[in-house]
């Protein structure tokens, strides 16, 4: 199952020689990856399953017969059968189940005559109630629905409409026709009447003769009679006169056409390159229906030879029906390009500008690449008159082409066979049917089902995609819920149909029920309930809000309903639920959601949300989906802290950096860590952040030694020699040399996201509140020691010239110090500013009284500078500094005086301080310290122990619900409440007998729960009872409660 991991082969999915072949799917750290139908890791639908069988077991007919000569172990018929399901939690395909089989002879027979089936029944009503259910074949769209005749079901229950649609056939592309009639090509010829009549030879004829082992047409002249030829092994002894006749109406049965036997038998009885013509078929029917008759291949004119669209076949390298596109789809054989996230690299057949098998809308994933027979047989029957499956020939009579029953319109318990055929099953090929199950509350929802079912199938069993689940963490604090998420990959999502990026929300579920029965609360136009209440949602701010609007007819199609889309509140990774009651179950699912596509007429899709409450109580999940039963925090905790941040001696930015707790549960008490920074290339500004862990040790195994080591940080180990490879923390990887040295683990990696929805790692996250924009500190600049009696004013900008934004300056995240003294003993340096031939681009150098010193690098520098101003004074300088080797353009300082002719001051200095974003000078460490029980707070604490409910009356609100399954009361339950762990709960009678013993370990509940059952197992009686909390190094608690019946 692609969303139960734990169902997938260890160390990958492999199969050598396979359509096409699959060797070793697993990523890059040596996880196992889903082998989908479209592809390497690629699980298109929401819910996907896949089995294999084959008949190994059924060797009734092996004594005489083996269909492999290669291989004499080999029974049965040689078959295998690969089974594939897709299934969508949309609302619009949400009652729909598609099956596809793949069949392939694994032998060295060649079957002419292959007949596919499948027996169903419905059951509407449920076992038990079966007697009673009515049914209808839809012979234009290949459809049965059943219904129970009176609607109740076998448990009193309300029972709606079953319908199973048969969809893909297997291909016959031998046979020379058109089985499909997918041909556009007017050249084609179409069958007439006369096609069908009997056919003399006469000497200097030519007849067509078919290879048995190719299927390859040759051109035979009868020179004189008799002569003896041979067709697909077939011996024809040719004289004059000689008739042949294929396919033709042999009779009228109560207005039925019966089709003479050779028009099954996989055999070109006359000789024309054709195989099973089928007059009843291919031409009549047609005409009755005013179509146009089947086209064919005239293997003596030529006419249709080169039509790609008859026999066509999904196994060879022609793209018949011309949709592989070169840009979109030429990926390869695992079927992923580089835009995918799980992309391995290029493999076969990628960017070689040609289909290849395992590629999207080519061969195997695309079901118009074969020349499908259709539906050939419908067989209906009630439980008297069932085959005997174990009888082949009654099954293979039932499956006899062109036997279509009418169902009886009186209730009864009836099954049916679905059966298409006959065909060619070639020793090593591959043929495929696929059926959907589809169920509606009425006939109206299931027609309407029907036509979501065509929609997906037409479309290559593809479907609009919601972005990546998001993979949860469910804890808990003090009573509220809190949930969080990695919001990568999810939010980098590309959509499997339109290659975009499409990630647009979550929404949040909540349920006291596993199958959110509780959370179901919106129907659609006419009623039926369709979408589950969200408790809440968060959506990106963008530009897309509100409600989808969908075209009419897509408005129709979904019951009148739409999809809301958010308010632009912005996403969130953490989700805190305060309205729990303590104590009750709750079954959480976090979706994400795409906006559709309205232009595309695309409903927007969410997540699906898969919980299963096993019989044994055993509760399986999803990544998006979990449950907790939220209790308070015991007596005396405190919370789990990261302690004081200690920074590196090189440390300049002035941003703040905050560790944010929040799952207590996963700190790792006492582990370091250290945060560093990556740089832009110019400024030294970050653009991402790496966290490393530095305590964590890593896991070695070493093959040879056949033992496992955990290497410390820094540490190493002697690796002896035969060892190329290692598998360190569970992932194989090449080795090389005679020791492993360990090394941090890092946690995030090149984490651009700097504050808000920042990854969660071991109980904690980031806020990383980073300035920005490069400006001036004013609070830490200004003048200093200035002894002017009037003082002057200055600002500090970006260098910049009008009109020439080549010369822009660089906001550099430096400080800045101007010294002042009473004579002009330094110089600024020249700059020219454009053409050198006009007088005001160029600054000569000048004798001053100041220097500028770099407080960040330490050292002096190099300034341009210029006095202007009539009635005020202004002094600029700007800089010009090495920037990665260049002499650079900073910052312009203006220093302004209110008067004419003003000098800079004789003494003091001038310090400007800039803001300064997080850069590789910046480093930091820092350690957690987890949550404890505080012994003294502990004992304040006590008088909040206490039983709940109480009294226990009956029941309660938070007891477990019982399974479909289950029957009688149900498990009872008291809890009690701020307990800290390694506490012992002893509940007593009021005469001082020991019921039951109850011991507590968990440091973030206070929770203990008690099923109302003594030591014995068995049921308390109800009245007064006495419990004692005893709580080492901190006390006793002493308390009552009452059970009531």
């Amino acid at each position: 199952m692609s969303h139960l991991k734990d169902s997938w082969p260890i160390g990958g999915w492999s199969d050598p020689g396979g359509f096409p072949e699959v060797t070793n799917y697993v990523d890059k750290e040596g996880n196992t990856e889903w082998w989908g139908y479209f592809g390497r890791g690629i699980i298109q639908a929401d819910q996907e399953s896949f089995f294999v069988s084959d008949d190994q077991k059924d060797d009734e007919f092996n004594a005489n017969f083996l269909p492999n000569s290669n291989d004499p172990l080999r029974k049965g018929m040689g078959l295998q059968l690969r089974q594939r399901g897709f299934q969508w939690a949309s609302f619009l395909a949400e009652d729909v189940i598609f099956w596809l089989y793949d069949i392939k002879n694994e032998g060295t027979t060649t079957y002419r005559r292959a007949d596919f089936g499948t027996v169903v029944g419905t059951l509407a009503g449920g076992d038990g109630d079966s007697g009673d259910d009515l049914g209808f074949f839809d012979t234009e769209r290949f459809i049965t629905y059943s219904w129970d005749s009176d609607g109740i079901g076998n448990i009193g229950q309300k029972v709606g409409y079953i319908g199973y649609a048969f969809l893909e056939s297997p291909g016959n592309p031998f046979d020379g026709i058109d089985n499909d009639g997918d041909s556009e090509n007017p050249s084609s010829p179409r069958f007439k009447q006369t096609d069908f009549l009997s056919v003399k030879y006469n000497l200097n004829d030519n007849v067509i003769l078919i290879n048995p082992n190719s299927y390859e047409r040759t051109t035979h002249k009868i020179t004189a009679f008799p002569d003896t030829v041979y067709s697909l092994g077939v011996q024809f002894v040719l004289n004059s006169g000689t008739e042949l006749r294929e396919g033709h109406i042999a009779s009228i049965l109560q207005g039925v056409n019966i089709p003479d036997v050779t028009a099954y038998d996989g055999i070109d009885n006359d000789l024309d390159g054709l195989v099973d013509e089928n007059e009843s078929i291919h031409y009549n029917s047609r005409i009755i229906n005013h179509q146009d008759p089947v086209k064919f291949i005239n293997y003596f004119t030529g006419e249709g030879l080169t039509d790609l669209l008859i026999d066509e076949k999904r196994d060879n390298d022609i793209d018949e029906d011309g949709d592989w596109d070169a840009i979109a789809d030429d990926l390869g054989q695992d079927g992923l390009g580089p835009e995918d996230e799980t992309y391995p690299g290029p493999d076969l057949g990628e960017g070689d500008g040609k289909p290849t098998q395992g590629e999207p809308n080519f061969g195997r994933t695309d079901p118009d690449e074969s020349d499908q027979i259709g539906l050939t047989a419908f067989n209906f029957f009630n439980l008297a008159l069932a085959p005997d499956l174990s009888v082949d020939s009654s099954l293979w009579n039932r499956m006899t082409p062109g036997r279509f029953d009418e169902i009886p319109r009186q209730p009864q318990d009836g099954d049916f066979i679905y059966a298409s055929g006959y065909f060619p099953l070639i020793a090593g090929a591959i043929e495929r049917f696929s059926v959907a199950l589809l169920f509606g509350e009425d006939l109206k929802d299931i027609q309407s089902n029907q036509i979501i079912t065509r929609q997906i199938y037409n479309s290559g069993y593809k479907f609009p995609q919601p972005p990546r689940k998001p993979k949860i963490t469910i804890t808990q604090d003090d009573g509220n819920v809190v949930i969080y998420w990695d919001p990568v990959p999810t939010e980098t999502t590309r959509d499997f149909i339109t290659k975009k990026r499409d990630f647009q929300g979550y929404k949040i579920y909540r349920s006291t029920d596993a199958g959110f029965l509780d959370a179901r609360k919106i129907t659609n136009a006419v009623g039926v309930l369709s979408f589950d209440k969200p408790i809440a949602q968060y959506d990106l701010a963008d530009t897309v809000s509100g409600y989808y609007y969908p075209s009419p007819g897509l408005l129709a199609q979904i019951g009148g309903t739409t999809y809301y889309l958010g308010d632009n509140s912005g996403v969130v990774n953490k989700f805190v639920d305060s309205t729990v009651v303590p104590g009750q179950t709750y079954f959480y699912a976090v979706v994400a959601y795409d906006a559709g596509d309205e232009e595309l007429e695309i409903f927007p899709s969410e997540n699906s949300k898969f919980i299963f409450r096993e019989t044994s109580g055993n509760i399986l999940t999803d990544d998006n989906t979990g449950y907790i039963i939220p209790g308070r925090r015991p007596a005396g905790y405190t919370q789990a802290k990261s302690l004081e941040l200690v920074k590196s001696s090189t440390f300049r930015a002035t941003g703040d950096i905050l560790v944010e707790i929040i799952d207590d549960s996963a700190i790792m008490d006492g582990y370091k860590y250290q945060l560093v920074f990556s740089d832009t290339a110019m400024q030294n500004i970050t653009k991402d952040y790496s966290l490393l862990d530095l305590q964590t040790p890593t896991k070695v195994f070493v093959p040879t030694l056949d033992q496992e080591f955990y290497v410390d940080p820094k540490d190493s180990i002697s690796i002896p020699s035969g060892n190329d490879t290692l598998v360190v923390n569970d992932i194989r990887v090449p080795f090389f040399g005679t020791f492993f040295k360990a090394d941090f683990d890092t946690l995030i990696k090149h984490s651009g996201t700097f504050e808000g929805n920042t990854k969660v790692v071991q109980g904690f996250r980031l806020q990383l509140l980073n300035d920005w924009i490069i400006k001036e500190d004013t609070a830490q600049s200004g003048f200093i020691e200035i002894v002017d009696t009037l003082k002057p004013v200055y600002t500090l900008n970006q260098f910049t010239v009008p009109n020439k934004p080549q010369f822009t300056g660089i906001n550099m995240p430096y400080d800045y110090e101007f010294e002042f003294f009473p004579e002009k003993s330094y110089s600024s340096v020249a700059d020219t500013l454009g053409p050198a031939n006009i007088p005001t681009n160029i600054f000569k150098a000048q004798a001053t009284n100041f220097t500028v010193r770099n407080l960040s690098t330490g050292k002096n520098v190099d300034y341009v500078y210029f006095k202007s101003g009539s009635l005020t004074t202004v002094h600029s300088i700007y800089f010009k500094e090495v920037v990665n080797g260049s002499k650079t353009r900073t910052w312009k300082v203006i220093v302004t005086y209110k008067k004419p002719n003003a000098s800079l001051p004789l003494g003091g200095k001038l310090k400007i301080v800039t803001t300064k974003p997080f850069s590789h000078y910046d480093e930091v460490q820092f350690s957690v310290k987890g949550a404890e029980i505080n012994s003294a707070l502990a004992k304040a604490d006590l008088k909040k122990i206490n039983v709940v409910p109480n009294p226990y009356i009956v029941t309660h609100n938070a007891e477990a619900r019982l399974q479909s399954s289950q029957t009688g009361r149900g498990e009872r339950e008291i809890r009690f409440t701020y307990i800290p762990p390694q506490s012992t709960i002893k509940i007593f009678t009021v005469r001082g007998e020991l019921i039951k013993e109850l011991r507590h370990d968990d440091l973030f509940v206070g929770d203990v729960s008690w099923n109302l059952r003594t030591e014995e197992n068995i049921d308390t009686a109800y009245g007064v009872y006495v419990y004692v909390v005893e709580i080492p190094n901190v006390g006793k608690k002493i308390g009552k409660f009452a059970l009531i019946k």
